[in-house]
């Protein structure tokens, strides 16, 4: 299964395709109905009705399932549209291949088709006007009817280059597909790699997609990790833990990438991360009172240090097999506080104008690469936006792309903050927003780029 994966370059987020487990068993299944009931045809047929319509099919078909029905007209739609997803939910591959549907089409059919029975039901108003899927085979030839008019522009070639092998650096993808880099703290108090976190890596490599990426490998442990579950890059004898998951990685055909991070503020207040061992001192910017705690402004001194860290920890990835890192630098991390004028007051060579804010990041990105070489690829997390008034604005973002362009491989754009609980909703765009929300961030910085990076 390919789904579950970030698609590079298109602004899906891990909650857009994170249903991987879910829907690979679904699919994996023979279809079968509950209640007994064993074939499609007591799903009649797709109809808008009202409060006070189909009542009699309603009706028939709820006794056909064996469900009680109350005589109370809006729950018991509501029930049976309940019921009917249950069983809808558990078609095999094998009746979908009878109606002529991909296993790739399917994620995009039960958002656009099967969750819409239950959705807008209000227990205290009832139903007012919603749809009644009764007859499985319309719904589905529906739903894709509905998916290839939303997603492809009504010709039915979505994404035709998403299985099309693409060359970054040194390394030549089997297709476009990379792993959101993601961190779901199965790291043990050491700051190392656990054989459950290894099998995890293993298990996304295993969908198929042509990049895992791990997140959040913290550069320098000192300053920049923010709770006691994060990968610690400068912690003693992480060197095994990482070989051996860029190995399983591999093993399930995929490439390993790795995300150097470092928390800055963050990395001594409380984030949504945890606040368990946390660093002594939250280093910013600049001295602010932040509602977690006081931020102290880094030293030059500090800084460079954190600049040389990020250059040990780029050579370790290389050494323990990874194929390539992402130096993050978005939704409110360290370079994004740098970047940002409402947090960076500095009045150095570090603050003030866009391309000293900007620094910091781009002396990283020079000692990444002078660790790596010139052929190892190297990705920059970068925000699209900031989303807020006073933050970086597009123009802003996309300038910060144009001082990139030639000290990357490939870019990989972001939007929002991660620790802003009115921004992370961007970061994080859930299916409450429309398909693609964050896309036209990526469009205009894949348009910017000289050097035509992968976006």
């Amino acid at each position: 299964m390919m789904l579950g994966c970030l698609i590079a370059g298109f602004g899906f987020s891990n909650a857009n395709l994170g249903l991987v487990h879910g829907i690979a068993h679904t699919l994996s299944a023979h279809f079968h109905l509950a209640h007994g009931v064993a074939n499609a045809t007591v799903l009649p047929y797709v109809m808008e009705y009202n409060a006070d319509s189909c009542p009699e099919k309603m009706v028939n078909l709820a006794k056909a399932i064996d469900l009680p029905v109350s005589g109370d007209l809006a729950k018991d739609k509501y029930l049976l549209s309940k019921e009917l997803l249950k069983m809808t939910k558990t078609v095999g591959i094998k009746t979908l291949s009878e109606l002529g549907v991909e296993e790739k089409d399917f994620e995009m059919i039960a958002e656009d088709v099967l969750k819409e029975p239950v959705l807008g039901f209000n227990p205290k108003q009832g139903v007012t006007k919603r749809r009644c899927y009764f007859n499985f085979e319309e719904s589905i030839i529906r739903g894709k009817k509905l998916w290839k008019k939303k997603s492809c522009g009504g010709h039915g070639k979505c994404y035709p280059h998403l299985f099309s092998p693409l060359r970054v650096g040194n390394i030549k993808m089997k297709n476009r597909i990379i792993c959101a880099p993601t961190s779901p703290s199965m790291i043990d108090l050491n700051g190392h790699f656990t054989p459950e976190m290894i099998a995890y890596l293993e298990e996304k490599a295993k969908g198929g997609a042509g990049v895992v990426t791990y997140g959040e490998a913290i550069v320098h442990s000192a300053t920049g990790k923010s709770h006691n579950k994060q990968l610690q890059l400068d912690a003693f004898g992480v060197r095994q833990g990482m070989t051996e998951a860029a190995r399983a990685i591999h093993n399930a055909g995929a490439y390993a990438n790795i995300q150097l991070s470092h928390g800055g503020m963050y990395g001594g207040l409380a984030s949504v991360g945890g606040d368990v061992d946390t660093c002594n001192v939250a280093y910013g910017p600049s001295d602010m009172h932040m509602p977690a705690g006081d931020v102290k402004e880094m030293p030059n001194e500090l800084v460079y240090e954190i600049i040389e860290s990020y250059g040990k920890a780029a050579k370790l990835c290389k050494e323990t097999g990874f194929d390539m890192v992402q130096v993050h630098a978005a939704h409110g991390w360290l370079f994004s506080q740098f970047l940002s004028p409402v947090w960076n007051k500095r009045t150095d060579e570090f603050g003030g104008s866009l391309e000293n804010r900007a620094r910091f990041f781009l002396l990283a990105l020079d000692a990444v690469r002078k660790a790596v070489g010139p052929q190892f690829p190297i990705e920059a997390r970068i925000s699209g936006d900031d989303m807020t008034d006073k933050g970086l604005n597009q123009e802003d973002c996309i300038k910060v792309a144009e001082m990139i362009d030639d000290k990357v491989d490939l870019i990989n754009v972001s939007c929002g903050n991660h620790e802003d609980p009115d921004m992370f909703c961007r970061t994080h765009p859930s299916a409450f927003y429309p398909r693609g929300v964050n896309v036209y961030l990526a469009a205009e910085i894949k348009n910017m780029s000289r050097h035509r990076l992968p976006v």
